[in-house]
């Protein structure tokens, strides 16, 4: 747990408490990309040299890692996307032909919009519906009222396992094993972009559909995502584009008559990113060092040590969100105070980046009855004298002028 690896950090003199967003890269990780940029540099659909034969060998090792950091089957189970975005927008896309009109799509208010959006749009094209999963008073999953909400036209429930705001693990496999009892056929998928940085997750053992994370959030750069997918329904949907290195050639050259090529290139069409996958290899090397319930417990050490600086500090000025369970966030507004004028005060006058405003999760304001939230979202390279720190500004500012 060392800041030193975190040259962001040193460089721009700040205090970091947006990982939530986006986490920092450690030196392993950017060595790895310019390792990449100095050493191979082309594109992995080239074939002829040793050079593209171990370029095309770490990005099979790449796969095979992630494969055993999400204890997947198979490594063509993972698909390399830009972004757990697109992944999700995959998903949507690729089930189209799998619904029919008037079958319902379950999810939550908590979900980011990268979760809601694609879904819209299934419907839209589809003419399904969409019902809200019942939460409880902590802002969990209700699972007693979720049962009552299955039905036959039930064909997909989806969530985030770790909201973006609350921060709280549901229960996915209890939940999965709950709603298969009733309808086994509905397709679950998981959004794990705010878990796979602090939770252990076993797709298997969760038996999930799809999961898909971003790289960005959990050490590796932005741009590199992934997609896993059961076999069974990765040889079913249709990829969301088309183009070079997913396709074969008709043996007739006839022009509707080609085929996708195997899993995984089937949904990995252009060109790869190929400096984002050496980024998430050594990311991924990076977390197993530290293992991750050692670091699930050093976060929601800092989570629960902030909380109680805020009470004891802060309590009549501020509304905190989600103090009963542990997490590695935290969610509160100050009561007199617009979030954004909070956050920037903080950002440019102090130099302490939390994140304030609509979180990209808008039906969760209007469940808070507020127009706006902070959020302070802990990883391992931050510490409790920061945390001092942040508590001493924040008690002894009334105004947030900047």
């Amino acid at each position: 747990m060392n800041q030193e690896d975190f040259p962001l950090i040193k460089n721009q003199k700040l205090i970091y408490f947006d990982s939530a967003a986006t986490s920092l890269k450690p030196v392993s990780v950017l060595k790895a990309i310019t390792n990449f940029y100095n050493y191979y540099g082309f594109n992995s659909h080239n074939h002829d040299s040793n050079l593209s034969y171990l370029l095309n060998q770490k990005i099979k090792e790449t796969r095979k890692k992630v494969q055993h950091f999400i204890n997947a089957k198979k490594s063509k189970e993972i698909i390399f996307t830009p972004s757990a975005t697109y992944g999700l927008n995959q998903i949507a896309f690729g089930l189209q032909e799998f619904v029919n009109e008037n079958d319902q799509i379950l999810l939550t208010k908590l979900e980011h919009s990268s979760n809601i959006l694609p879904w819209i749009e299934l419907c839209k094209a589809k003419r399904l519906t969409i019902d809200y999963l019942p939460l409880t008073k902590e802002y969990l999953i209700n699972q007693k009222k979720l049962l009552k909400q299955i039905t036959k036209k039930t064909k997909i429930i989806t969530f985030c396992n770790v909201s973006n705001t609350f921060g709280y693990l549901e229960d996915v496999k209890t939940i999965i094993q709950k709603v298969r009892k009733i309808n086994k056929d509905i397709i679950f998928v998981i959004d794990g972009t705010q878990s796979v940085s602090c939770h252990l997750i076993d797709v298997v053992d969760l038996d999930v559909d799809f999961f898909v994370f971003s790289g960005h959030k959990m050490l590796a750069s932005t741009g590199i995502g992934i997609l896993y997918g059961q076999e069974k329904w990765l040889l079913k949907i249709k990829p969301l584009i088309t183009g070079g290195g997913m396709w074969i050639y008709s043996p007739n050259h006839e022009l509707f008559a080609y085929q996708y090529k195997k899993l995984p290139a089937k949904f990995e069409a252009g060109s790869l990113n190929s400096a984002g996958i050496f980024s998430l290899n050594a990311a991924i090397t990076y977390l197993n060092s530290l293992t991750m319930p050692r670091i699930q417990e050093y976060v929601f050490n800092l989570q629960q040590y902030c909380l109680q600086q805020l009470k004891t500090h802060l309590n009549k000025r501020i509304v905190i969100y989600n103090q009963d369970q542990k997490s590695s966030l935290i969610l509160f507004n100050f009561k007199n105070h617009p979030s954004h004028d909070v956050a920037s005060w903080l950002a440019n006058k102090h130099r302490i980046l939390i994140r304030g405003g609509r979180l990209c999760t808008k039906y969760e304001l209007d469940l808070l009855h507020t127009d706006g939230l902070l959020r302070i979202s802990f990883y391992f390279y931050n510490t409790k004298t920061e945390i001092d720190y942040f508590i001493n500004v924040l008690k002894n500012e009334t105004n947030f002028i900047l």
